[in-house]
């Protein structure tokens, strides 16, 4: 996934110093030929999944190896992905990239295990399951990822798409089976289930639609959407109560349900075809569908696609229609599903299909993101403003200030003071008060 950020000259240098290939003599002093020994009950990996624990060994139970040379270490430094160091101890490996384990002697001289984290592309609560099934109990002989949900958890596909690349089609968000009830004269065990599109970069920021149950031989499923701005809507049409319909959508009359998020009792929307689990697999679950091309939000259902709502329209939404070029940071997307007013200890979904994915394509693999950050500035380089940096040459670099900014948390932000910089990388004149760092290793 690729982020721009606009940052100024504290963050800029600290990005060229620790993006760009750039060593600071003497910092690292890492030689080339050392290498560490661990315990033998402490095995290092290459390669952890997001959310594990880690435990960074105690120095003094680490030694350092340079040639024919063992030396002790005495102190140890964990930097995350982000920047942030450690020293040892236990810690949740709750960033994605490289981390780098260096130790240090007496002398200064350093040795380095470098390992990655990445997410698997499903994760699920603890008290929670997701299961990859070749046949599901609601469509037999059909792949897919049977789910168990507990209150308070959810289920969250991490490989990402770009909903810039669906800018002018509909977008397949998922195909679900919701197991609300075993039969119509049942109360279901949860009311509600949804589905969010949410920004990789900003949590807070989804699009979503729910299908929600009603109690115990009320009426059909009902669907409604809305982005985490907006109130959740559902378009309802019923011609047999013309006096119901009183708002105008389109040149046709509509009652437009506004609904309050996760409530168990009258959320309603726009009504399906099924009304428990037998009818559900019968109608071949249901699939909701974003048309970016106009944002109308869909459900197919029964062999029927209703229109739920349509999240941009003023008609609906007034002065708060949704706006996707301003909502999302790069277009970059994640699903969340979760249920919500539980009465029973767990709820029941079965998925066929995830942004247009199915069969072998769920299998629980791995997100690896070998798209490198880049950085922009909102500085004017004039002739007065600039250093010049030469592949080879050292460069000494004015004292920086590392006030975080544009929310850059302080843990986040290494200060340097006149550093040396022996330049791995080519650069081509940067502003003087504000750097942009390249990060793309020269030819």
């Amino acid at each position: 996934m690729n982020k721009v950020k606009r940052i100024c000259m504290a963050v800029c240098c600290v990005a060229l110093l620790g993006l760009s290939g750039v060593t600071i003599n003497n910092f690292y002093n890492t030689k080339a030929d050392s290498e560490l020994v661990f315990p033998q009950e402490f095995v290092i990996e290459k390669e952890y999944v997001y959310g594990q624990t880690f435990i960074v060994p105690n120095p003094e139970q680490v030694q350092i190896e340079t040639g024919t040379v063992v030396s002790k270490a005495i102190s140890v430094a964990l930097e995350f992905p982000d920047g942030t160091v450690k020293s040892d101890g236990e810690y949740t490996l709750d960033k994605t990239g490289e981390y780098r384990l260096s130790y240090y002697n007496a002398n200064g001289i350093s040795a380095t295990h470098k390992f990655v984290v990445n997410k698997k592309y499903y994760e699920v609560g603890k008290d929670s399951s997701a299961k990859y099934e070749e046949s599901l109990s609601c469509k037999e002989g059909t792949d897919g990822i049977s789910l168990t949900l507990k209150s308070g958890e959810s289920f969250t596909f991490n490989k990402p798409i770009n909903l810039n690349d669906y800018s002018d089609g509909v977008l397949d968000v998922c195909k679900i089976f919701p197991k609300f009830r075993a039969e119509y004269d049942l109360n279901p065990t949860a009311t509600m289930v949804t589905v969010k599109v949410v920004d990789c970069f900003d949590p807070t920021k989804f699009v979503e639609f729910y299908v929600w149950c009603g109690s115990a031989g009320n009426s059909p499923y009902y669907a409604g959407a809305g982005a985490s701005t907006q109130i959740l809507t559902g378009l309802e049409q019923n011609k047999a109560r013309p006096d119901q319909m009183t708002e105008e959508y389109e040149g046709e009359m509509y009652k437009i349900h506004r609904v309050r998020r996760y409530q168990s009792l009258s959320t309603y929307g726009k009504w399906l075809s099924s009304r428990y689990d037998a009818e559900i697999a019968k109608h071949d679950g249901v699939t909701l569908l974003w048309d970016l091309s106009n944002h109308q939000m869909k459900a197919r259902n029964g062999g029927t696609t209703y229109l739920i709502t349509d999240i941009d329209s003023t008609e609906i939404y007034g002065t708060n229609a949704f706006d996707f070029d301003s909502f999302f940071t790069t277009g970059e997307v994640v699903l969340n599903i979760e249920a919500y007013n539980y009465a029973a200890t767990s709820f029941e979904v079965e998925i066929e299909s995830i942004f247009g994915m199915s069969g072998k394509d769920l299998l629980n693999g791995t997100v690896v993101d070998n798209v490198a950050p880049s950085i922009t500035v909102d500085v004017e380089t004039t002739l007065d403003n600039v250093i010049y940096l030469q592949k080879g040459k050292v460069v000494t670099l004015p004292e920086i200030s590392t006030k975080p900014l544009d929310a850059v948390s302080e843990d986040t932000v290494k200060s340097a003071s006149t550093p040396e910089l022996d330049t791995e990388a080519k650069f081509t004149a940067l502003p003087f008060n504000v750097i942009s760092a390249l990060l793309e290793t020269a030819p």
